[in-house]
């Protein structure tokens, strides 16, 4: 037992970062009792080696880490049957949260789901996928009735565990379905019970996008409503949508979530109050780092504000889907190229044109011309400058009839010598610049005099012999 033990203390410090021991063992020195003791002890750490993972992962799903929690799931590599399902579930969680509801369900179609166990686990996000997915179905009955089915059957197996009787579920599912019209749950009176109610109401107004029909119903409204931080999100929420700026300011003041901070900062931006609505959207991002509607608004306002290195961090968060690729390639060259990173911007834009050919923004081009100077690549300045000139850029075309005169630009460019000249102005400010026209001054070389002396004469004239 006692090696037992030494080998125990060997394993735990091994096994930190992999879920299979993978060291050759002796195993003909030990007994068929000992050896069973260590089989069962290496499985014992696998096991709580996977837990602590899915903990993690849980953590960082919720923190909205997708990407960290992805990766975490692919070091999974376990094939016990329950692993295996947890491990699909996440997944299943993480694709329905990016807005791939086909994906998701999909991947909680395998049959061990439909275990009693397993399913009252899935079957929210089953059914939430399906409706979200939209009917693919060939034959639409088919698909109603299997949503009906799903619905029936997670309301069922879940009612202990439901202090609603899955009231929202139902009611989305009965919308789909037709069997319940919007004009049915438009009206708040029914819905003002207890707090769950009410919350379910505000969200089928605000997924069925039915804010200004009823804005003027949330007058009046019960105490427990202005005691939840979580209602009166929902409520601001409302308002904002409706167009009423200052009520929905006035609930969501004191809240501090993605949500409210996202709210806030598209307030102060409509008040061209940008400073202001940076903050806020950092904030935003802290709360939820995988917030696209903060990622989209932070990145330009990151450059205005000249933070240029969390700029840069905000763009590497925005998915690389392929309808993002060129817009992404060109933040990050614009972003390193502030950061004098002018390598780094090279290769991104370099990247665009082994996929795209020379077909850059014209954005891109005049970075590519930029990083060509500072990097001294004199070869690839004569190219994109042709291919930017076409474009009819103006700087482009001074450029490359500079790069015609002078032996080597980008040389001529790193020079660092005093300028005699007294105007101190970039060569953009003096293009820019308005010139007031001066009127040109003639100088005669046939005075009127003598024309009208030709025409008097009939083109002939009187010369005087003295």
């Amino acid at each position: 037992m006692r090696t037992i033990f030494l080998l125990a203390i060997f394993l735990n410090s091994i096994i930190s970062h992999a879920f299979a021991v993978t060291e050759e063992i002796a195993w003909e020195n030990f007994s068929l009792e000992s050896t069973a003791e260590l089989l069962y002890l290496q499985e014992s750490i696998n096991q709580k080696a996977i837990y602590d993972s899915f903990k993690n992962i849980k953590f960082y799903i919720i923190n909205g880490n997708l990407q960290k929690a992805k990766t975490s799931l692919s070091k999974i590599h376990s094939k016990k049957k329950q692993t295996l399902l947890l491990k699909n579930r996440y997944l299943a969680i993480i694709e329905f949260i990016e807005g791939n509801y086909q994906k998701s369900f999909e991947l909680l179609k395998y049959k061990e789901f439909d275990n009693f166990q397993n399913y009252v686990k899935i079957c929210n996000l089953k059914i939430l996928s399906l409706l979200f997915k939209g009917d693919t179905e060939k034959d639409h009955t088919k698909f109603q009735r299997r949503l009906k089915d799903e619905t029936i059957r997670c309301k069922s197996l879940t009612k202990k565990y439901s202090q609603n009787d899955q009231l929202f579920l139902t009611t989305l599912t009965k919308l789909h379905l037709g069997e319940l019209s919007f004009r049915e749950i438009k009206y708040i009176d029914g819905f003002l019970a207890d707090k769950t109610t009410f919350r379910i109401w505000l969200k089928l107004i605000l997924y069925f996008k039915k804010e200004r029909e009823v804005i003027d119903q949330l007058v009046n409204l019960p105490t427990f409503v202005y005691e939840s931080q979580e209602l009166r999100e929902l409520v601001g929420l409302v308002y904002y949508r409706a167009g009423d700026y200052k009520k929905a300011e006035d609930y969501i003041s004191d809240i501090s979530t993605s949500n409210t901070e996202n709210i806030k900062a598209n307030l102060r931006l409509n008040e061209k109050n940008y400073t202001s609505a940076y903050h806020h959207l950092v904030t935003a991002l802290d709360r939820k780092p995988n917030s696209i509607n903060a990622l989209e608004r932070v990145v330009p306002l990151a450059w205005l504000s000249e933070d240029y290195t969390k700029g840069l961090n905000y763009v590497l968060k925005i998915p690389s889907e392929k309808h993002y690729e060129q817009h992404k390639n060109v933040l990050l060259s614009a972003f390193y190229t502030k950061l004098k990173n002018h390598e780094e911007s090279y290769n991104k834009l370099n990247e665009l044109i082994e996929k795209f050919g020379l077909l850059l923004p014209i954005e891109g081009d005049l970075l590519y011309i930029q990083n060509a100077l500072a990097l001294k690549n004199k070869q690839k300045l004569d190219a994109v400058l042709n291919h930017a000139c076409k474009k009819m850029d103006g700087m482009s075309c001074w450029l490359m009839l500079q790069n015609g005169i002078w032996e080597d630009l980008t040389q001529l460019s790193q020079r660092n010598e005093e300028i005699l000249s007294n105007d101190n102005r970039t060569l953009l400010e003096k293009i820019k610049s308005e010139n007031s026209p001066s009127h040109l001054i003639e100088t005669p070389i046939i005075y009127q005099d003598d024309i009208e002396e030709l025409d008097a004469n009939n083109g002939l004239l009187e010369i005087d012999p003295l």
